[in-house]
């Protein structure tokens, strides 16, 4: 009889090992799992921001203004918060908009390019000016506005320039 708790804990001791190991692999899959959630993650931000930096290198290009696509051009100072709030609300309201009907642009008045059109169009800024196709301004919209306004100026302004 003495053999037999022997082999009880020689038994226990053979399994044990295998909890160990089933628990180490457990352990692993898990690292790995978070891991790659993490890389996911991390990719799609990355994704998002290159191509939030891409579009804001694009609005920023003021030599598309006058390249044949009627053009909305915002007079921006990044300092100042209604410009800003501008920025935003004519933004949303661009996006009811393609892009080869009408382009959004931001002129940067702490910019020597910024600074210039909005001297060539006598305004200040929160300000947005709106261009026909060839860069001639059109009209001109001072101040905060709302999406459904901003909207309507741009819808009104793509029928004045169908209508000449």
């Amino acid at each position: 009889m003495a053999n037999k708790p022997k082999k009880k804990q020689a038994a226990a001791r053979k399994a044990a090992p295998k909890q160990d190991t089933d628990l180490g692999k457990r352990a692993s899959i898990s690292t790995i799992r978070y891991w790659a959630i993490g890389a996911a993650v991390v990719g799609g931000g990355g994704y998002w921001f290159a191509n939030d930096v891409q579009a804001t290198m694009r609005e920023h290009n003021l030599s598309r203004l006058g390249q044949g696509v009627p053009t909305v051009v915002q007079i921006h100072d990044p300092s100042y918060p209604q410009c800003t709030a501008l920025q935003r609300t004519a933004r949303s309201a661009m996006s009811g908009f393609d892009e080869t009907e009408l382009v959004f642009l931001v002129a940067n008045i702490n910019t020597e390019e910024g600074r210039a059109i909005a001297t060539a169009n006598g305004v200040g800024n929160v300000t947005l000016v709106l261009f026909d196709g060839e860069g001639r301004r059109r009209e001109i919209i001072h101040g905060p506005s709302t999406k459904a306004q901003l909207e309507a100026a741009f819808a009104n302004h793509l029928q004045r320039l169908a209508g000449s």
